[in-house]
């Protein structure tokens, strides 16, 4: 649970208390939240706690009830790309449908979980899986993305349910503020029933544009009637808005392909993601003779434009041409981290990095304890390292320090050597 959130709890619920282990603080947090339940003002924080929580696999003894809930987006999700066992209804352009008054709720909140989930499944490494097929990353962003430009008049109609954009909106929206004109225009006092024989019934275009609102929509087959007294499709929300500035934030970040290297096993469970953030548009992954796996667009074969590559990220071995070191612009470490154990490659007690403060030099840490220092650079090896020369024993050394980043790797200087540096588990 980060800080931030924490102290927003705390700071509502008025304790002040020493924090045990982090399972049993949120099981007592929950526990407290929910039975003073109702109050608006902890809703921000207890979503972004169960988030957090849910998230990281930190939900303790909840998590069957994390679970159900990632069941059901789960479903809702296959549903709505009509792979699931219940399909979502839609309109014949393609419009999600769920009821007559407002449906458009339910559509700007399913494309906002469509963006939420996609990322959230890219950053851990999965994929959908829903009983009529697999679904891709880019499927889910899809999806989202045909519902927003249904809203934007990509639709039978060709009509834009959102209020000021395009060239075809509705005319008479029911809002009273829109269809009643200004006082600017004229002051007279207008009393609330005297505003629905003047104004409501008015079969005119409403005097005032409501820009950037979202009404409720179309019917089941695309159908739509612009007139006032016609609420259940003319009447804007907020809360229709809400999603979708989350979605229209999302999109305009980029709708391009994700470029995910996503090894599975046997039963078609992912066990890795690249996690990469950059695009492109026809991805291969290549094996290079030096041992560098690298994703590219196929059309591009230049290193420093790689999508990925895996000797940006060095585990425990570093092979000949590898950099361990810092990259400034980004802060991005090339660390060579231990395994946590045998049989579990995540990062464990020993990491070998540089250190920026005073003399550049390479350090072995022990968590945060120095284990080993190989002293700063000078021009030709690092003083406390074994090797004595840049050439020493068909080894040829490189350090690079500049305003863009610092390095250290090797590189073999005979090519009947087969070399590689292994961060052990133990001391």
């Amino acid at each position: 649970v980060t800080k931030k959130i924490w102290n927003c709890m705390l700071q509502w619920l008025g304790h002040r208390r020493e924090i045990q282990d982090w399972e049993t603080e949120v099981n007592w947090m929950s526990q407290i939240a929910r039975r003073r339940g109702g109050v608006a003002e902890i809703t921000s924080c207890v979503f972004a706690m169960v988030v957090e929580f849910l998230m990281s696999s930190k939900a303790g003894h909840n998590a069957p009830v994390f679970e159900k809930y990632q069941q059901k987006a789960k479903n809702f999700m296959c549903s709505c790309l009509a792979k699931g066992d219940r399909n979502t209804q839609k309109t014949p352009g393609g419009l999600i449908y769920r009821q007559r008054w407002n449906n458009m709720y339910f559509v700007t909140s399913a494309a906002f979980l469509g963006t939420t989930y996609s990322d959230y499944l890219a950053s851990a490494g999965k994929y959908l899986k829903c009983s009529s097929g697999s679904v891709s990353l880019n499927e889910l962003l899809s999806f989202s993305k045909s519902q927003v430009d249904y809203i934007l008049g990509d639709n039978p109609r060709a009509t834009s349910y959102m209020l000021g954009y395009g060239n075809n909106n509705p005319r008479q929206v029911h809002h009273r503020a829109s269809s009643i004109v200004s006082f600017k225009v004229n002051p007279s006092f207008v009393s609330c029933r005297a505003g629905y024989p003047t104004w409501y019934s008015r079969k005119a275009s409403d005097p005032n544009l409501l820009t950037g609102a979202l009404i409720g929509g179309p019917d089941a087959y695309d159908n739509f009637t612009d007139q006032r007294d016609n609420y259940e499709q003319t009447e804007p929300a907020t809360y229709n808005n809400a999603p979708l500035i989350g979605v229209l934030a999302r999109l305009h970040a980029g709708h391009s392909s994700y470029n995910h290297f996503l090894p599975v096993s046997s039963s078609n469970l992912v066990i890795w993601s690249s996690d990469s953030t950059r695009h492109g548009q026809n991805q291969v992954a290549q094996l290079l003779d030096s041992g560098n796996l690298v994703v590219r667009d196929a059309a591009e074969d230049k290193p420093q434009n790689y999508l990925w590559q895996s000797f940006d990220n060095p585990g425990d071995t570093t092979l000949p041409g590898m950099k361990v070191g810092i990259n400034l612009k980004t802060s991005f470490h090339h660390s060579l981290s231990s395994w946590k154990s045998t049989n579990d490659p995540s990062i464990g007690e020993f990491t070998w990095t540089f250190d920026t403060g005073g003399f550049l030099q390479t350090f072995i840490m022990n968590g945060f304890i120095e284990f080993y220092r190989a002293g700063p650079w000078n021009v030709r090896v690092f003083p406390n390292a074994p090797s004595r020369d840049t050439s020493w024993n068909g080894y040829n050394y490189t350090y690079l320090s500049d305003p863009n980043e610092i390095l250290f790797m090797y590189e073999l200087t005979c090519s009947s050597i087969i070399a590689r540096v292994v961060m052990q588990l133990n001391r």
